[in-house]
């Protein structure tokens, strides 16, 4: 049997993990699927374009709007509630700031988790007897594995930052207000943390020393928790049901400056 990895697992379990828990309509969810490929496949011609990718942001945004007034009239038990019921010091969020929160939770929080299940599918293929064992003790050894794909893959490849203060970084200096690209994916591959960056591994001892999730402090991604053990998850469920589960072909990379993603990736089960 063969089948799209990224299309059959990577791009819906994620996806239905962050709908669920802002309980979104299960009718609504393909539609948003498809307007977050169309955002973040803007740099990718196959994919999207400037156009198309600015119409999907106001189509998004104008949905969650949507969402936002309707859940604060009529509230649930799910995270889009809560938020529109929030108050903090007599205020609460506006329309426009629940829809951006909305748009940054469903992008990222589904995204990311597509892209590092995708690569991992990809690595341990690579690396069969690592998936051996992987599957052998996978209690044992999840954790860590998960650690090592999204180090070695960093599904995020950079964020900007604005300088506060003048500061001196090796032989340059940044002054407040400067904008800074902050490459998530060179640091998860300095020689100087990690020996051999480019080999994937499993039992590499410092693993969990990467930042593709942040670095710390209030810019660390909020859905790190929930990204990790839903890579932990799916994994071991694969591995579990279908242990000769391997990738077919090389993975058909999106053309991004922002996410290492992967649009398809041809597997098989004998």
């Amino acid at each position: 049997h063969t089948f799209d990895f990224v299309e059959c697992v990577g791009a819906n379990l994620p996806f239905q993990v962050i709908a669920d828990l802002l309980a979104i309509p299960v009718t609504d969810r393909p539609r948003l699927r498809e307007l977050i490929d169309l955002i973040l496949g803007v740099n990718d011609s196959q994919v999207s374009d400037v156009d198309k990718s600015l119409r999907a942001v106001a189509e998004f945004f104008e949905y969650t709007i949507d969402l936002g007034r309707h859940r604060r009239q009529n509230p649930g038990d799910d995270i889009t509630s809560q938020l529109m019921q929030a108050e903090i010091d007599g205020k609460r969020l506006t329309s426009a700031e629940f829809g951006s929160f909305v748009i940054l939770l469903a992008a990222a929080g589904n995204d990311t988790t597509r892209t590092g299940l995708s690569w991992a599918m990809h690595l341990l293929s690579s690396h069969p007897e690592q998936k051996h064992a992987l599957r052998q003790n996978y209690d044992g050894r999840a954790v860590n594995a998960v650690e090592e794909v999204v180090r070695w893959s960093s599904p995020v490849l950079h964020m900007r930052r604005t300088a506060t203060v003048d500061v001196a970084l090796g032989d340059n200096i940044i002054a407040a207000g400067d904008k800074v690209v902050v490459w998530y994916l060179a640091a998860n591959h300095d020689p100087s943390v990690f020996s051999d960056p480019a080999r994937f591994d499993i039992y590499r001892s410092n693993a969990r020393d990467h930042v593709a999730f942040g670095a710390g402090g209030p810019h660390f991604c909020l859905g790190a928790g929930l990204a990790r053990m839903e890579m932990k998850v799916v994994m071991g469920k694969l591995l579990a049901a279908f242990p000769d589960i391997h990738a077919t072909a090389p993975p058909d990379l999106l053309r991004s400056v922002f996410v290492h993603g992967i649009k398809s990736l041809p597997c098989a089960i004998t």
